[in-house]
């Protein structure tokens, strides 16, 4: 599969949901670090 097909198949959220899930129940999951930014870089030249 490429890129695209795993974002659209879901494969990319459930990869990171898991991950996340499992950081939370080995009590490797600190949220006390966690920082938001809601800034976006466009590419100048697209991306594909």
């Amino acid at each position: 599969m490429k890129w695209k097909q795993w974002v659209e198949h879901g494969s990319i959220a459930a990869l990171f949901y898991q991950s996340v899930n499992l950081l939370k129940e080995r009590g490797h999951l600190d949220l006390s670090i966690l920082h938001g930014d809601g800034s976006n870089t466009i590419s100048v030249k697209g991306a594909i």
